[in-house]
């Protein structure tokens, strides 16, 4: 299935969501409806709960639970569960956050093996639905720009400065902008339409990123978006967009999809163009012999 696509109608269906399980209230059985008040009612926490934990919170079995997502058109309970994620990964502060997952762990006993298979299955979500024709977009995209520029506030600072430092070693001239400092605009002064700028943000989206992201689209620079979903601000203002998980662990988001692709997208640029590869290569190597950049006894 063409992940653009899907992530479309998860939009559209968690838009919906509430006003589905409302309208057929009335035709659930006594159990399904107690799952659909709880649901409506605490839905936050629900988020952080998985089919055989809100079985037992309510007192009912774990496939009435599950037959209570498929009543309302999902493969399963897994499927209704990443619908209820997206309806509140906007619309909770880090406060809340930490207050549902303690919650939680106080329930279920949240361990780092549990952490780990959240990472596990994200990545997983990743493989399962990759944007394969816009991915190569992206490469080819990078590969003929005369200048790339890489934009990730907050939380997505750490992705941009590991993009453009590895993405340097296979490429020129690339640069980063992650301070969130004004003199961010300055730095994109010079873009024009031959530049790319690759855009990353994850909910709550930094105002800066969009910000940034908005001007460089004003200098008709080609924007790529790399973000969780087409409804993103970054997003509605790119040429390309590459949709990543960011699925709810506990208290933050998980970035191990996002940099997964963002792995993909500079060993695709380096295998591409293996001769100025090689030469950027040798160069750092270079550099390193000249320098004491590393540790050595």
């Amino acid at each position: 299935m063409n992940y653009f696509i899907q992530k479309v109608e998860v939009g559209t269906e968690v838009k919906d969501l509430f006003k589905t399980i409302q309208s057929r209230v009335s035709n659930f059985s006594k159990s399904h409806r107690r799952v659909a008040d709880y649901i409506l009612s605490n839905y936050q926490g629900a988020a952080f709960m998985t089919a055989s934990q809100l079985a037992k919170n309510l007192g009912l079995s774990e496939p009435t639970v599950v037959r209570f997502a498929q009543s309302l058109g999902y493969s399963g309970y897994a499927r209704f569960l990443k619908d209820l994620e997206e309806i509140i990964h906007s619309e909770l502060t880090a406060t809340d956050r930490f207050e549902l997952s303690v919650r939680a762990g106080r329930k279920r006993l949240l361990g780092p093996q549990e952490v780990i298979s959240k990472e596990i299955e994200n990545l997983k979500h990743l493989w399962g639905s990759f944007p394969t024709e816009d991915f190569f977009k992206v490469v080819k995209e990078i590969q003929s720009s005369p200048d790339v520029i890489i934009i990730g506030q907050r939380g997505s600072a750490h992705l941009a400065q590991y993009f453009g430092y590895f993405l340097r070693k296979v490429k020129r001239p690339v640069r980063t902008l992650t301070m969130g400092a004004t003199t961010d605009f300055d730095e994109l002064m010079d873009i024009h339409s031959h530049s790319l700028v690759i855009s990353i943000a994850f909910p709550r989206y930094p105002k800066m990123t969009v910000d940034l992201t908005r001007y460089a689209k004003q200098r008709d620079a080609k924007i790529v978006a790399i973000t969780d979903n087409l409804l993103s601000p970054i997003a509605r203002l790119s040429n390309i967009s590459l949709l990543s998980p960011v699925g709810l662990i506990t208290i933050f988001d998980s970035y191990s999809a996002p940099l997964c692709l963002i792995n993909a997208l500079i060993t695709e640029v380096g295998r591409r163009n293996t001769n100025r590869t090689r030469q950027l290569l040798d160069e750092f190597e270079r550099l390193v012999k000249e320098q004491p950049i590393f540790h050595s006894e």
